[in-house]
């Protein structure tokens, strides 16, 4: 709220204003150029591949810490 991006809204909730929005899609766009850097040659079946494969490791040590 104090960078303006944020203001209360109908029944109390937060809504985006102008600039927030603004704001918002030029995140999109830095992280979009980002990811972009650095997945390089990296294919979305080999992404998936991976994702899933550390999201098993976690899975796998939260259960090792219980």
């Amino acid at each position: 709220m104090h960078r303006g991006w944020l203001d209360i809204g109908t029944a109390g909730r937060l809504t985006l204003t102008e600039q927030g929005r603004e704001g918002l899609a030029t995140a999109k766009e830095h992280m979009d150029r980002v990811r972009a850097e650095l997945l390089g040659d990296i294919t979305a079946e080999e992404y998936a591949t991976a994702v899933s494969v550390l999201q098993r490791v976690t899975d796998n040590l939260a259960q090792g810490l219980s």
